[in-house]
């Protein structure tokens, strides 16, 4: 088992319980038993909020990022000098099927839905049947903690079914040759986590990747736990050690490139309309087969770049 945070909460949650709004777990003084109108009853994401709108646009140079916190905080649309990079929604399309958004409190699938921990099991929904599939944070209602010109700080905190408390900050921030996401989760009790991001990438395009190795996927969709020879082609696999930095080609006219300090990257290319080229901080059931363990007052950090 990996023990991973620092042995604090994020800045922002420590200027909370400095000012009489948070206990000393964070917990917000005002937090009352049922979530926001409108807000699944598995996400509280009650926060000190600036607004909850439609998709907010954050611009630098010739980019701009269109996030939508009401929508999963995922980003809408990433229009880099006049090109399309992220797959939006279209007829049809399922909330796990579009966007950019981030996967919290687990990435990828647990399978049949049961997550352990310390003797315990805990029923998940099976949002993905059988299985519980890239967290839930992606369809629940995130709060603008923070908003300029060229970023967003969101805001989302963790409740039943997920059984351990916890609140998760997402930052999006632009620069002219780049997009950086963060995600910290800052753990009230003790849990298995995982974080990482989806991205869709729009068709037409040319993605490019090698890895060093590729997880084994069995009947159900899950990783066996053996490594097995990487494909290039017909994927929806997990892939760790990075030879190069994975990379998608827009015609002629753009060429990004993927950066993270994730572990792992899942690869799925099974859809007309977009390929997803995701960093993850472990594999598929990880929180089970591999659990990184988020102490108490911890936090677990990850970031994600994509650069042109």
């Amino acid at each position: 088992m990996h023990h991973g945070g620092a042995d604090r909460l994020p800045d922002a949650v420590a200027d909370e319980i400095a000012d009489g709004t948070a206990d000393e777990h964070g917990r917000r003084v005002d937090e009352g038993p049922e979530a926001a109108h409108g807000v699944p009853r598995y996400w509280c994401t009650r926060a000190p909020i600036v607004s909850v709108v439609a998709a907010l646009a954050i611009s630098a140079g010739d980019a701009t990022v269109l996030v939508d916190p009401a929508n999963g905080g995922r980003v809408t649309s990433l229009n880099v000098r006049g090109t399309e990079v992220v797959s939006g929604a279209a007829a049809g399309l399922g909330g796990f099927e579009w966007g950019l958004y981030p996967m919290v409190p687990f990435a990828g699938r647990i399978r049949d839905g049961v997550l352990r921990h310390r003797g315990s099991s805990h029923q998940l929904p099976r949002n993905a049947p059988p299985h519980a599939m890239h967290g839930y944070a992606h369809d629940a209602e995130w709060r603008i903690f923070d908003k300029s010109e060229s970023a967003i700080v969101m805001r989302l905190e963790l409740a039943p079914p997920w059984p351990f408390r916890g609140v998760v900050f997402h930052t999006v921030s632009v620069q002219p040759w780049k997009v950086r996401f963060e995600l910290s989760l800052a753990a009230r009790d003790e849990m298995p986590a995982q974080v990482g991001w989806h991205p869709w990438f729009a068709r037409p395009c040319e993605a490019s990747f090698e890895f060093g190795a590729m997880y084994e996927r069995g009947a159900d969709g899950i990783p066996t736990g053996r490594l097995v020879k990487p494909q290039v082609k017909d994927i929806d696999d997990c892939f760790a050690d990075p030879l190069a930095d994975p990379a998608v080609r827009f015609g002629d006219d753009l060429r990004v490139t993927l950066h993270s300090n994730c572990s792992h990257w899942v690869v799925f290319d099974g859809r007309e309309h977009g390929i997803c080229i995701e960093p993850q901080s472990g594999p598929p059931n990880g929180p089970n087969d591999s659990p990184h363990l988020v102490a108490a007052g911890s936090e677990l950090r990850r970031w994600f770049e994509i650069r042109w």
